[in-house]
């Protein structure tokens, strides 16, 4: 056997031996993966659940809140949280070029229809009660609009509305036919007639329509009744979300029709009162940190984020010599009350150097590894950190902290409160609690 031949075999044979290791690893417990590879006595694993984690509530960073697959709206006051606004500003389009109104068309009224997908937060008996306003400035599809914006729009309302949301109860379409839930404001008709009424050059396309009418801007009033309001979500891109001028002319009843599309400008304007919140969650917000031992919040729609620190990673054991089995970080909700349920999924975000954001390497192997998926039975959350601590060991990522945020913040309403890193006065402090587990292994040379 020649040089070459002898050096190809003993590679492959190598590498063969390599992926049996792995494919069998692939079925052992995170405990036992490496141990039949060296002497028991030249190696230790060990079981970690006492490292220190260090928390608290502190405010999120505004969301970009443009173009949405959904769009929240309402308001709501949480019992924990306090109050939440979420308001809608949008361009509307015509649906043809050029309309003809027909000789002297007059308005005989002009309706807001807003689409309900069904989902909402909160509790549906309270009555909603606010205004619709003509925007006093142009917005633009390429822009980017964040959740905390305050749009400019004309004193003057075009509607001040009540009405109590139910987004899974049929409506009555003006056409007489049963219709699928949709909210309906009605809206000015001397504002519908001075659209009618306007200049032809303003109908050529929807460039010239928008510096006729820039867009409306939907406020809702904070409700004051603790426990009670809602936020539900409407769909703008459903052909039944439309404002409608009815009018006649000289010889016919008809309707203009106006709509949001795909590149429609839009965005959803929140704002959050903590006056009276839980005063644990506001003096977190003003800066007591040690309170985030006994509770801890998240909160989506730029709300509030937890922030972790878990300083004592590099100590677990030296980076020539250990090796993380698997590392979790788990949280126990402090509330289980269905009508503020908690989220569906939470994103743990690693802090870098450069003090940019970013999700942890543990997201890329994927959800059912990394996890972060709500527990309806054991009412936890648990993060895969693994390679996180791992990185953090070899000195590949530097430890400056994690931040819990909700998933999908912009367009998820739910938010949640959690037991803190050693509460008091619970049933066991050592188990359901912010806290970490650590499998690892020390290699003795």
């Amino acid at each position: 056997m020649t040089r070459f031949k002898r050096d190809h075999f003993v590679s492959l044979v190598a590498l063969l031996c390599l992926c049996g290791f792995l494919l069998s690893s692939c079925n052992k417990d995170p405990g036992e993966i490496g141990l039949d590879l060296m002497d028991d006595d030249n190696m230790s694993v060990s079981y970690l659940d006492t490292l220190k984690v260090y928390a608290h509530a502190v405010y999120s960073d505004s969301l970009r809140s443009d173009e949405t697959t959904v769009t929240i709206i309402g308001s709501y006051y949480d019992p924990i949280f306090g109050t939440t606004n979420a308001d809608l500003v949008s361009e509307l389009w015509m649906t043809e070029n050029d309309p003809n109104f027909g000789d002297n068309p007059v308005a005989d009224s002009m309706v807001l229809y807003l689409h309900y997908t069904g989902d909402y937060y909160g509790e549906l008996t309270t009555p909603l009660h606010g205004s619709i306003y003509e925007l006093d400035e142009d917005i633009e599809y390429d822009s980017v609009y964040y959740s905390n914006r305050h749009c400019i729009y004309k004193p003057e309302p075009l509607s001040v509305f009540t009405f109590t949301p139910a987004p899974a109860d049929s409506v009555v379409d003006p056409d007489l036919e049963i219709g699928a839930p949709r909210v309906v404001i009605p809206m000015s008709v001397d504002f519908a007639n001075s659209i009618l009424q306007a200049d032809e050059a303003n109908f050529v396309d929807n460039v010239a329509f928008s510096d006729l009418m820039k867009g409306l801007y939907i406020h809702f009033d904070p409700v004051t009744a603790q426990g009670m309001g809602a936020a539900f979500d409407v769909d703008l891109l459903n052909t039944r979300s439309r404002v409608v001028i009815y009018y006649h002319n000289d010889t016919d009843t008809t309707e203009f029709v106006l709509r949001t599309s795909t590149y429609t400008p839009r965005y959803a304007q929140y704002e959050h009162d903590y006056t009276l919140a839980d005063p644990e969650l506001l003096q977190q917000l003003q800066g007591d940190t040690l309170l985030g031992n006994q509770k801890l919040y998240v909160q989506p729609m730029g709300g509030i984020k937890t922030v972790i620190s878990i300083p004592d990673i590099e100590a677990i054991g030296p980076v020539s010599n250990t090796a993380i089995n698997e590392a979790k970080l788990i949280m126990e909700v402090y509330s289980h009350d269905t009508t503020w349920a908690p989220p569906a999924n939470l994103e743990m975000i690693m802090i870098d150097e450069d003090g940019s954001r970013a999700l942890i390497p543990d997201y890329d192997e994927g959800a059912t590894y990394y996890d972060g998926s709500y527990n309806t039975t054991a009412y936890t959350y648990t993060f895969r950190i693994t390679r996180y601590v791992q990185n953090v060991i070899n000195g590949e990522i530097t430890n400056k902290g994690l931040e819990l945020i909700v998933s999908g913040g912009s367009i998820n309403p739910e938010r949640a409160m959690f037991y803190g890193t050693t509460p008091d006065g619970h049933p066991d402090t050592l188990s359901p609690r912010f806290r970490t587990q650590i499998i690892y292994t020390n290699i003795q040379y």
